[in-house]
């Protein structure tokens, strides 16, 4: 070596992970530098702050050995690549088929990990599996019927459990609002066992909007009257609850965002998304003894709506500028406090000239971070919309897609759709880089004997590099990218 060791070695530590890793392989000397633990320590502490490592966000780098540190180090850049890259199509490494038998949806995937939350209808049961042993490992009974699941909230500093917010009954129904719905907390911990911090009756009658879910609140957006939200509030610890009657108009597809206050994105007119919020202070964070709250005008609007009337043909056609377009609002999405990616994402469909077919899809990416004209990117205390993209196609429907058509990872960098163009299903990948305010869409390879009509449920693991497709005969789909 011509450089010191220890220079070579935080000159290294300086340099994106992929040019440390060609480094090191350039000679047997260099390669002795690859048996220093703090350097990849470093590396991957540095790559965690933009894009998920192949392994859970809280594991402890410090406490793994330096084959380990590199296995990671090199199954990052492998994915990277693959994930990242201009190709169009992306085609499997592996993939693992596993009968459960029929009756199971799959509820989520536990980021960097092998397992996999599943409902089972017959027994009523929330399973949690291996999908590297193929082996249960653990069920609680949560109910026959789930109608909305929140997103994977990953465990608080200090903590290794899992948590995920679930809207069920007791009865096989198409609708919940027949029957007494609960709200409960499923708890999932790093040895596949689970319990169930939280729960509470809720009664019937009302129309849902969205699940949310931190470390110290859970509830739900909901609509008595069809007309007006309520925010149903709750405090995991004391259990503490309010109840925050709105002026707000409700809306089927408005979505929420939690941090400490709660975001409230929906559609305001047919071309543009707007977000509200309710100030932390009227959450149950403390031990409230007031239960009802009646809010007027008290959740604030903050008028900063995508309009991209004449903007459709970027990503799109231009074919469809000037047309007579309209949006027609599909869902929202969120993601948990990573700092990564996207907090939340809109989802819409592109009509033109009120066809019976939609021709496009549209995302819509929000974020505290807001740019302004010079450049400079600030962070905002309100959700602002930063990004916008179109692709071809539509989401697909039917029953057998009902319920999970469109997924964002908990990094907020990936969202996975099964869309439908000219009667032809696919699954695509859509890739979004906040730095570059940019994204890439990506056709996912599948195997031959999957068919995507069948599907029932889907779940998403950008940590790992790969989805999972559950089917209507219970046939389970593990399949590998990177």
């Amino acid at each position: 070596m011509l450089l010191n060791k220890d220079i070579l070695l935080h000159i290294l530590t300086l340099v994106p992970l992929e040019d440390a890793l060609s480094f090191i392989s350039v000679s047997r000397d260099y390669r002795q530098l690859g048996e220093e633990k703090s350097l990849w320590i470093h590396l991957l502490d540095a790559v965690k702050k933009t894009q998920p490592l192949p392994c859970p966000d809280d594991v402890d780098l410090l406490g793994k050995s330096v084959k380990e540190l590199k296995r990671l180090a090199f199954h990052t850049v492998r994915r990277e690549h693959r994930w990242s890259s201009e190709t169009k199509n992306i085609n499997y490494r592996d993939y693992t088929m596993i009968q459960l038998g029929p009756g199971y949806s799959l509820i989520h995937s536990i980021a960097g990990t092998p397992l996999l939350v599943v409902h089972s209808e017959r027994d009523g049961t929330a399973v949690c599996y291996n999908i590297d042993t193929t082996r249960f490992l653990h069920s609680v009974h949560i109910g026959q019927a789930v109608f909305h699941i929140s997103l994977v909230l990953t465990p608080a500093p200090g903590q290794k459990t899992h948590l995920i917010a679930l809207l069920v009954t007791e009865e096989l129904a198409v609708d919940y609002r027949g029957g007494h719905a609960s709200l409960l907390v499923l708890a999932v911990h790093p040895d596949g066992t689970m319990d169930i911090p939280f729960r509470t009756e809720l009664g019937t009658g009302f129309t849902f909007g969205q699940l949310f879910l931190n470390h110290s609140i859970v509830g739900l957006l909901r609509s008595l009257d069809l007309e007006t939200l309520d925010i149903l509030a709750f405090n995991l610890t004391s259990r503490a609850c309010r109840i925050i009657h709105t002026d707000t108009l409700y809306d089927a597809q408005m979505g929420a965002y939690l941090d400490t206050n709660l975001y409230i994105v929906k559609d305001r007119s047919a071309n543009s998304s707007n977000v509200y919020y309710c100030p932390s202070s009227l959450l149950p964070y403390q031990d409230f003894h007031d239960k009802l709250l009646h809010v007027a005008d008290t959740l604030q609007w903050d008028d900063h709506g995508i309009r991209w009337w004449d903007g459709l043909s970027i990503g799109v056609d231009a074919s469809l500028s000037g047309l007579g377009t309209w949006f027609e609002a599909l869902g929202v999405m969120t993601a948990a406090p990573a700092g990564r990616g996207a907090a939340l994402v809109t989802i819409h469909h592109i009509n033109v000239d009120h066809e019976s077919e939609a021709r496009a899809i549209n995302l819509r990416y929000w974020s505290y971070r807001e740019k302004k004209a010079d450049g400079d990117v600030t962070p905002s205390r309100r959700l602002t919309p930063v990004y916008t993209l179109n692709l071809w196609g539509m989401l697909a429907t039917g029953g057998s897609l009902s319920r999970h058509r469109h997924l964002i990872a908990y990094s907020g960098l990936s969202v996975l759709l099964v869309d439908q163009y000219f009667h032809r299903r696919s699954v695509r990948l859509v890739r979004y880089r906040p730095c570059a305010a940019s994204s890439s869409i990506h056709l996912l390879d599948l195997p031959s004997e999957l068919s995507l009509n069948t599907i029932s449920t889907i779940a998403l693991d950008d940590h790992r590099g790969t989805i999972t497709l559950l089917d209507q005969s219970g046939d389970l789909y593990s399949i590998f990218y990177a």
